[in-house]
C-alpha cells in the first residue's frame, strides 16, 4: 500500500511541477497570476480558437484578467481534448 501512494505522490509532483513551471514561465510580471494572453502562451499551440475560447470561459468567466494557479491545474487536469486531457498535450 505504501509502494502504491507513494507512486501516486510521485505522480502528482510531476505534474504540478510541469504546471508550475508553464506558469512560473507565461507570468511576464510575476504577480503570481495570469492573463488571457499569458494563458494563451502556454495553450494556444495546442489548441484551436473554440478550444481556448472554452478554456477561458472556464477560467475567467468574468474577464477580470486574474486566473490563479490552482484554477489553472484543475482546468488542465480535467479539460477534455480528444481523447486526452489537456495537461498531456502542454509541453
Amino acid at each position: 500500500m505504501h509502494a502504491i501512494l507513494d507512486f501516486q505522490l510521485k505522480k502528482h509532483e510531476s505534474i504540478i511541477e510541469k504546471l508550475s513551471l508553464q506558469f512560473k514561465n507565461a507570468d511576464s510580471d510575476k504577480n503570481g497570476l495570469i492573463n488571457e494572453q499569458e494563458l494563451i502562451e502556454i495553450i494556444g499551440n495546442v489548441l484551436d480558437f473554440t478550444q481556448i475560447t472554452e478554456v477561458l470561459a472556464l477560467l475567467d468567466p468574468h474577464n477580470c484578467q486574474a486566473i490563479t494557479f490552482s484554477d489553472f491545474v484543475l482546468v488542465a487536469t480535467t479539460f477534455p481534448v480528444n481523447n486526452c486531457k489537456l495537461i498531456d498535450l502542454i509541453n
